[in-house]
């Protein structure tokens, strides 16, 4: 298991992400995570939301989108309708 592996392991139980981190680098591989989580394309805000609560077991699933898109893992469209992954480098 690597580095990112355990941090994310961290955050889970029952293979669901159950809080976010506050220290920024455990939280942006824990947004990696969740994002790799999201298929690629388009998505409506309520896709996304799905998507989002399919990997985690917190509420809060409006942050975890908030953050998605502050960590450019995706970008949405001014009116918020519609988001779509941002390839990240390897």
């Amino acid at each position: 298991m690597n580095n990112s592996e355990t941090i994310v392991k961290n955050y889970m139980n029952d293979d669901l992400i159950f809080m976010l981190p506050k220290k920024r680098s455990c939280l942006i591989e824990v947004l990696t995570y969740i994002a790799n989580k999201i298929p690629a394309g388009e998505l409506s805000e309520t896709d996304i939301n799905a998507q989002i609560q399919r990997v985690i077991s917190f509420p809060d699933y409006v942050s975890v989108r908030r953050d998605l898109v502050d960590f450019a893992f995706f970008k949405r469209t001014d009116d918020g309708r519609v988001y779509e992954k941002i390839q990240q480098p390897k």
